[in-house]
């Protein structure tokens, strides 16, 4: 290759590496964002590794008896990339942490979510937090999926049905369920940014297709 070339080879890269820097920016800035998604884990299925449960005493333990926690909320682009880990965290305070645990019963997790996803809101861990509880109070758990005592299998379309008729005011396409197998490992609810339901982008799949899934009981 002549110089001329190298020298021509080398200021397109150099111009590709620039343009992804850019992009990698533009998606780290806190406040920048199409919209939020709550996810709402299925707790059995996370505390059946023992590894997990084992680091995790608070969600896991003897006498944990979660199904549905908040795993996050989650700025959100119609388009990935979606922003993560936009400012430095900080510290938490203790009494924040207490004010989760109810519906996010892990403090590792909650340090997480804010690192990964609250210091992309624009918002103060205070507000961020209080968005969060919000967030989760529009859900509502049909009955039968709130702390089954045996494994629950049950068709997608059931549990889509049944979420649909606790949720009426909740259009269908604004709500995706994710599997690992035949696992139901997530509930994800697309909301816009002052948290109205709102469609799911196309990136965003439904996972459990339409085949039989398993709910691990609550132990």
């Amino acid at each position: 290759m002549t110089s001329c070339r190298l020298h021509r080879a080398l200021l397109v890269a150099s111009f590709v590496l620039f343009l992804a820097a850019e992009g990698l920016a533009q998606q780290s800035v806190p406040g920048v964002f199409d919209s939020y998604v709550l996810s709402l884990s299925w707790s059995p299925l996370y505390c059946s590794d023992p590894q997990r449960a084992d680091r995790d005493p608070q969600q896991c333990g003897e006498g944990r008896r979660y199904a549905f926690i908040t795993h996050g909320l989650w700025p959100n682009n119609v388009r990935p990339p979606h922003p993560r880990n936009c400012a430095e965290p900080g510290t938490l305070p203790p009494d924040l942490i207490n004010q989760m645990l109810a519906i996010m019963p892990s403090p590792q997790l909650i340090r997480h979510q804010w690192r990964a996803h609250g210091t992309c809101s624009g918002l103060n861990m205070q507000d961020y937090f209080a968005t969060v509880r919000a967030a989760y109070r529009l859900i509502r758990i049909p009955q039968n999926y709130q702390s089954p005592a045996t494994d629950l299998v049950v068709q997608a379309a059931t549990l889509r049905s049944d979420f649909r008729r606790t949720n009426p005011a909740i259009p269908p396409n604004a709500m995706r369920f994710d599997c690992t197998g035949r696992n139901l490992r997530e509930l994800r609810v697309c909301l816009t940014k002052d948290l109205k339901p709102k469609p799911c982008s196309a990136a965003m799949r439904d996972t459990c297709g339409n085949r039989a899934v398993t709910m691990l009981r609550v132990r």
